[in-house]
């Protein structure tokens, strides 16, 4: 059959070297990570996370392990859609040392052949799933802070950060998330992002941006913009860092696209867009 990668939507950098990875508080000679190789895993739920995404929880192999998830890494996913074998990487959204169980977030678009087949999944399922590879290789105090620019699923990969540094008590890192939505209804895993928020205020903040917002809505409204940036997040210099994950439009505005060139990896391509504009630089700023 023929074989498509689906590399386009938020959430996953480009397919680079499969990387081996490791649980966050272990080292190489310690443990190697689950499903090395495309692994049939058997869904433990499949629940609705907002109207157009599903969680999918699966179970690993060993159930007295965690993944081995290193922030911020990928999984690759795999089945055969109308005849076709398809894959398409995703970012697991589990806690780092979640044993035995891994989720991710899928949000289901228009003839999306992947996000399609993962929500027809139930309770029970099996589904084929490899670790995939880092997209970025953060280290604990790699940068003093960490500005988050997320649309959508595009939080799956920063949440993969932020988990890894506040539970992480030597990681003096501190973490501001802007977060954009159609709807607050569209928010996903508000609540845990709350709950990190009210938990570890010296370390995580979070703003919503939701563009329909409601009479009750307290947050940011609109569109996340330039003074959405501005209000909200800290200023580019020395020690900070900027990671903006979304929709290819979201990008295009924000900091400019990613490059897809026929063969090889995707590139970050030149910054532009409303970071430019603010004065960002190319050394920034890391378009997931």
């Amino acid at each position: 059959a023929m074989l498509r990668v689906l590399m386009g939507a938020a959430g996953v950098a480009g397919a680079t070297a499969a990387t081996v990875l490791f649980h966050p508080y272990a080292s190489a000679e310690e443990r190697k990570p689950q499903i090395q190789e495309f692994t049939k895993l058997r869904v433990r739920h499949a629940l609705p996370e907002t109207p157009d995404v599903k969680k999918v929880t699966f179970e690993l192999p060993d159930a007295d392990f965690p993944l081995g998830l290193r922030p911020i890494s990928a999984v690759m996913t795999k089945a055969v859609v109308n005849g076709e074998e398809v894959m398409r990487p995703y970012n697991p959204i589990s806690s780092p040392d979640a044993n035995g169980t891994f989720s991710l977030c899928v949000k289901k678009y228009e003839k999306a052949k992947m996000g399609g087949a993962i929500h027809a999944l139930r309770e029970g399922d099996e589904f084929e799933v490899k670790f995939g590879w880092r997209q970025f290789p953060y280290e604990p105090n790699m940068f003093k802070r960490v500005n988050l620019v997320a649309g959508g699923t595009g939080l799956t990969p920063c949440l993969q950060l932020i988990e890894s540094v506040v539970a992480n008590k030597s990681d003096k890192t501190k973490i501001t998330l802007l977060y954009g939505n159609k709807t607050e209804k569209d928010i996903i895993c508000k609540a845990r992002l709350d709950h990190l928020a009210e938990n570890y205020p010296h370390k995580f903040k979070v703003h919503y941006a939701v563009e329909d917002a409601g009479w009750f809505w307290k947050g940011l409204s609109g569109k996340i913009d330039s003074k959405h940036i501005k209000d909200v997040l800290p200023p580019p210099g020395d020690g900070v860092k900027t990671f903006v994950c979304g929709t290819q439009g979201m990008l295009t505005a924000v900091c400019g696209p990613k490059i897809y060139p026929p063969k090889g990896s995707p590139q970050q391509g030149p910054l532009l867009g409303m970071l430019k504009e603010l004065g960002y630089t190319e050394n920034d700023v890391v378009k997931l």
